[in-house]
C-alpha cells in the first residue's frame, strides 16, 4: 500500500510540474501576443488581435465597435465556435467551399495589388483641387429657385370663383387656407423653393412666367385646378470653393484612379499574349438565345475596369 501511495505521490507532483510549465508557457505566450481576452477551447483572442481587427473595419463601422466592444468580442467568440465546428464537419474540404475559397483568395491579392499600383499612388495637391474649379467655375453654380404659393380646387368654376375673389381685394392665404385641398392649405398654401423639373410641366411652366408677387389664373394639372402665386425667385450663383472642395477632390481621384488602373491594365496585357476565341462564345449565345443574341444592346455589353473594381 505505502508502495502505490509513493507512486500517486510522484504523478501527483509530475502533474503539478506540468501543470506550472503550461501555466509558465502561457504566460510567455501572453508577453509576445498581449493581454488575453477570450479563450475559446485551444483557441485565444488577444487584446492585439482584437484591435487588430477593429483597425481594419470600415470608418462608419468603427465608432459603433468602440461603444460596444464587449458585444464585438462576443462576436468574435461565436464566429471562432461556428468556424472551429465547420472544420470539425470538414466542410473546408467541400469542394464547392475550396472554389469559393479560391475566388475569395483571387478578389483579396487583386484588391492589394490595385492597393500598391493605383490607391497608394493617388496624390491630389491643393492646387489640382482650385484649378479644377477654376477652369469649370460655370459648371459649379446653384440651380435657379422658385418659391410659390397654390389653391387647388377640383373645378373650373371654383378657380375662376377664387380668381374674381383675389381680383376683388381677398388675401391669397386666407383663400388657400379656406378652400385650398391639398395639406399646403395648412400654410398658406405655400410650396416652398424648388428648381426647374421638379414640379408637372403644366405648374411649372406658368411658375417660370410669373414675376415675384403675381398671381395666375386657373391652371389644369393632374391634381385638378390651381391658382399659383410666385413668391419668390433665386437666381443661378455661383458655388463657393471651400463648398465643393470634397467634392471636386473625389471627382480627381476617380479620375486619376481610372487612369492608373488603365495603364496597369494595359502594362499587363502588353506584357501576356492573350488569345479570344469569340466565335465560340457567339456560337454558345445562338444556340441558347437565338439571333437578338448576335445583337447585344447596353445590357450585353462589356463592362469597362472601372464597373470592375
Amino acid at each position: 500500500m505505502k508502495r502505490y501511495l509513493y507512486i500517486v505521490a510522484i504523478l501527483a507532483a509530475a502533474v503539478s510540474i506540468a501543470g506550472c510549465e503550461m501555466m509558465k508557457a502561457e504566460k510567455e505566450e501572453e508577453k509576445k501576443r498581449g493581454p488575453v481576452l477570450a479563450r475559446i477551447g485551444d483557441e485565444v483572442i488577444t487584446l492585439d488581435e482584437f484591435d487588430a481587427k477593429v483597425s481594419r473595419m470600415p470608418d462608419n463601422i468603427k465608432p459603433m465597435i468602440e461603444q460596444n466592444k464587449a458585444a464585438y468580442l462576443d462576436n468574435l467568440v461565436v464566429e471562432t465556435l461556428l468556424y472551429k465546428e465547420a472544420l470539425k464537419r470538414g466542410y473546408d474540404k467541400d469542394k464547392e467551399a475550396k472554389e469559393v475559397f479560391e475566388e475569395a483568395k483571387k478578389r483579396i491579392v487583386m484588391a492589394r495589388l490595385i492597393k500598391e499600383e493605383v490607391e497608394d499612388l493617388i496624390t491630389i495637391d491643393e492646387e489640382d483641387v482650385m484649378a479644377y474649379y477654376n477652369e469649370r467655375k460655370d459648371e459649379f453654380t446653384s440651380p435657379e429657385l422658385y418659391r410659390a404659393s397654390h389653391i387647388l380646387v377640383e373645378t373650373m368654376d371654383e378657380a375662376v370663383d377664387i380668381a374674381d375673389k383675389l381680383n376683388a381685394g381677398a388675401i391669397f392665404e386666407e383663400l388657400a387656407k379656406e378652400h385650398s385641398l391639398d395639406a399646403t392649405n395648412k400654410r398658406g398654401g405655400d410650396i416652398g423653393y424648388f428648381s426647374p423639373g421638379q414640379m408637372v410641366p403644366e405648374f411649372e411652366d406658368v411658375c417660370l412666367k410669373l414675376e415675384v408677387g403675381a398671381v395666375s389664373g386657373p391652371v389644369k394639372t393632374q391634381f385638378g385646378y390651381h391658382i399659383i402665386k410666385l413668391t419668390d425667385k433665386k437666381t443661378s450663383q455661383p458655388v463657393e470653393f471651400e463648398s465643393i472642395r470634397e467634392r471636386i477632390e473625389s471627382m480627381l481621384k476617380m479620375e486619376k484612379r481610372q487612369a492608373l488602373l488603365e495603364v496597369l491594365i494595359s502594362r499587363l496585357k502588353s506584357e501576356t499574349d492573350i488569345v479570344l476565341n469569340t466565335e465560340f462564345l457567339e456560337i454558345e449565345q445562338e444556340e441558347t438565345k437565338g439571333p437578338a443574341a448576335t445583337e447585344p444592346g447596353p445590357e450585353g455589353a462589356m463592362p469597362e475596369a472601372r464597373d470592375i473594381f
